[in-house]
């Protein structure tokens, strides 16, 4: 399956360099952007800033071992695959600053260990789905700089590690859920202007509020040679 996967990928994405080193017979230490742990087992994908075109194949997230997607800074179009949902191993998914659109899957709450969700500088729309709920493991949620819409759903603070909050740029409504001054470990709170009438929010047990953007280094990768 791992080897299928990743000649799938390799035709998707021809323009990239060192995808045809993605081949059936060829040692993982050699193959471009691919991080393998002890086992040769491909556990991360780092394909930041190089231009990358194309959409997101359905086959990358049927790689059984896959612990972290970086796919950042490129020029990837269309939607997130429902397929996400099957890395259920998976702690980083890193597609920021792309062209992606749609609405985000359901299946994302499948990721029961994700750790690091970073969206933002993107075109999704629609509301946050609701099976975000499940993930409660999650420290950094960025969707920033989208087309989202509804309102911000008080589950977000059902994840009692989230570090770093950023919202805005999107067109949500309503308030502002009071439940996230319960989020105690909560380090970065870039909140959206919502349209509509709201009360203020009590945040005061919140440990700090930026008002710049956070950091978008993000602990806790644990892939050798992945800055």
């Amino acid at each position: 399956m791992v080897v299928d996967a990743l000649e799938d990928l390799a035709s998707a994405w021809s323009s990239l360099d060192g995808s045809a080193t993605w081949s059936r017979g060829t040692d993982c230490d050699s193959m471009a952007a691919v991080y393998c742990d002890d086992d040769g087992h491909v556990v991360a994908l780092y394909i930041k800033s190089s231009e990358l075109t194309g959409s997101l194949p359905p086959a990358l997230f049927t790689l059984p071992n896959l612990v972290h997607v970086v796919l950042s800074g490129n020029q990837l179009t269309g939607n997130i695959p429902d397929t996400v949902g099957s890395a259920t191993g998976l702690q980083s998914l890193l597609l920021d600053a792309n062209q992606l659109s749609g609405t985000l899957p359901s299946s994302l709450g499948s990721l029961s260990a994700l750790v690091n969700l970073i969206l933002s500088t993107n075109g999704f729309s629609g509301s946050i789905p609701n099976s975000l709920s499940k993930l409660t493991s999650l420290e950094y949620l960025y969707l920033d700089a989208n087309a989202l819409s509804g309102s911000i759903p008080a589950f977000i603070s059902n994840s009692p590690g989230l570090k770093h909050l950023v919202l805005q740029y999107n067109g949500f409504t309503g308030q502002i859920p009071d439940s996230l001054g319960n989020v105690t470990n909560l380090e970065a709170l870039l909140r959206p202007r919502v349209r509509g009438r709201q009360e203020a929010t009590d945040l005061s047990s919140l440990q700090q509020q930026h008002t710049s953007g956070p950091s978008r280094r993000f602990p806790g990768m644990g892939v050798p040679g992945v800055p």
